[in-house]
C-alpha cells in the first residue's frame, strides 16, 4: 500500500455493491417462489397419502370402517379422518387444513364416486375409487385411490 491508498470504501462503491445485490436478489426471487410452491405441494401430497394409508391400515387393524371426508368451503380446503380419534389426545377427529400453514395448497377437485368421502371397510378396501387434485400456484398433484385394491398413489 502506497501513501495515497484509501483506508475505506467510498460511498459510490457501497452504492454500486448494493445495486448489484438488489439486482441479483430480484432475479432469484421468482425461482425461490417456485421452489416454495413445489415444496408445499409435495409436502401436502405426502401428508394426504400418509393419512389415507393410515386410515386404510386402521380399518384393517380395527376391522371397522374408516372415513375420510374432504371439504372445500370458499378458500378453505381441508380433510377430516372421522374415525381416527386415537390420533388426537382429545379424542376428536383429526382435521388437516391444507389451505393454511404450512401447506397453503387448495383442493381443486375431489371425486370418489360422485361424493367427497372415501370409506375404507374393515378389510382396508375403499367403497369406491377416486381422485383428489391439489394445487399451489402453477404446481399440481393428483392422488388416486384405486378400487377395489385400495392402492393409493400419486398420478
Amino acid at each position: 500500500m502506497g501513501p495515497w491508498s484509501p483506508a475505506a470504501f467510498t460511498l459510490v462503491e457501497l452504492v454500486i455493491v448494493m445495486v448489484i445485490l438488489a439486482a441479483v436478489g430480484a432475479m432469484a426471487m421468482p425461482r425461490m417462489q417456485n421452489s416454495i410452491q413445489r415444496t408445499r405441494i409435495e409436502s401436502a401430497a405426502a401428508r394426504l397419502t400418509n393419512d389415507l394409508e393410515h386410515s386404510r391400515s386402521l380399518a384393517r387393524t380395527r376391522g371397522a370402517a374408516q372415513r375420510v371426508v374432504f371439504s372445500v368451503v370458499g378458500s378453505t380446503s381441508s380433510y377430516t379422518l372421522l374415525d381416527a380419534e386415537s390420533l388426537r389426545l382429545s379424542g376428536d377427529p383429526l382435521t388437516v387444513e391444507l389451505s393454511g400453514d404450512p401447506y397453503q395448497v387448495s383442493i381443486d377437485t375431489v371425486d370418489f364416486g360422485g361424493d367427497s368421502t372415501i370409506v375404507f371397510n374393515g378389510y382396508g378396501l375403499p367403497d369406491t375409487g377416486g381422485e383428489v387434485q391439489l394445487s399451489s400456484g402453477s404446481y399440481q398433484a393428483t392422488l388416486v385411490v384405486e378400487h377395489p385394491s385400495g392402492r393409493i398413489y400419486r398420478k
